[in-house]
């Protein structure tokens, strides 16, 4: 009689070995991606802010020059310190907004069952992560209301 196989064939070391093995395999068009969408551009653009250039092919060395002349320019520091102020003052807000969102949605008060998002969100590690909580909310929310819209001949 022959012997019944058992679920142990496919043990972890036996799947764990070709993923190990071919796993950077996987990994390469995301990387290549990233170096191509993020990294390139962004050496690109940090070399060029020390050159005079017209066109990207054509570029003549300056050093420091751009540096000294944009932190000259009044316009550009008031500019620059107004999205300091900005970016700081939201920073703070989002974060004490978001701390007091999760915070209520962590008690027990009465009414606040109309969250449908309440025991996924209570569960989550979104509540450490203070300003990532709303855009994540967003984000999910989004491109569900953009396909009922883009369904809807009322709206089109």
């Amino acid at each position: 009689m022959k012997k019944k196989q058992s679920n142990s064939a496919l043990s972890c070391s036996l799947i764990r070995r070709p993923i190990q093995r071919w796993g950077w395999l996987f990994l390469l068009p995301t990387f290549a991606a990233f170096c191509v969408g993020f990294l390139y551009p962004f050496a690109k653009g940090l070399f060029l802010s020390f050159c005079k250039f017209k066109t990207t092919s054509k570029w003549t060395w300056v050093g420091l020059k751009n540096y000294q002349t944009i932190f000259q320019d009044e316009g550009f520091l008031h500019a620059f310190w107004y999205t300091a102020l900005f970016a700081l003052a939201s920073l703070l807000i989002i974060n004490v907004l978001a701390f007091a969102v999760a915070y209520a949605l962590t008690q027990g008060i009465k009414g606040i069952a109309f969250v449908s998002a309440r025991r996924a969100l209570r569960h989550s590690s979104v509540f450490f992560c203070g300003q990532r909580m709303v855009p994540s909310a967003c984000s999910d929310c989004s491109p569900g209301h953009s396909a009922r819209f883009s369904r809807n001949t009322k709206f089109s």
